[in-house]
């Protein structure tokens, strides 16, 4: 029987691996800046509500996620994911993060990233830097 454990670390993606809140910047670089400073306007009384407590983080992700990708079809929306992970994902990735990263991939341990973001985005990047995820997977609904 093998005695040797294996150690597990966890890191967090937004803010920790990365600078920025991830999925702003997805709805930022997706939209564009007008739609997006224009959309959390009409938002702005759901954003108030969830940081007032009065609805829960889920509904005002769910409010935000139907406003600017409501109607879209999943196989745009996994493109544009795509897109983002591969042109504007790398600028938000802090250097040392990864570096932190890369040390414990050299001791042998799993490294798992834990987020509430959308797996659509941070699945990708995960498999492309050989990392383990557990991330939010978007309901989709014809």
């Amino acid at each position: 029987m093998d005695t040797e454990q294996k150690s597990i670390a966890f890191f967090d993606f937004d803010g920790t691996i990365t600078t920025k809140d991830s999925f702003l910047e997805l709805i930022r670089w997706v939209k564009g800046e007008k739609s997006f400073l224009l959309g959390f306007a009409l938002l702005s009384p759901w954003m108030l509500a969830m940081k007032l407590k009065l609805i829960s983080r889920s509904s005002g992700k769910q409010k935000v996620l139907t406003y600017f990708f409501g109607g879209e079809k999943f196989s745009d929306f996994q493109n544009n994911c795509d897109q983002f992970v591969r042109d504007k994902l790398p600028s938000l990735i802090r250097p040392l993060a990864i570096k932190k990263i890369m040390e414990h991939q050299q001791t042998g341990a799993t490294v798992v990233v834990v987020t509430a973001s959308a797996a659509n985005f941070v699945e990708p990047w995960t498999r492309q830097n050989n990392l383990s995820c557990l991330a939010t997977k978007l309901e989709v609904r014809d």
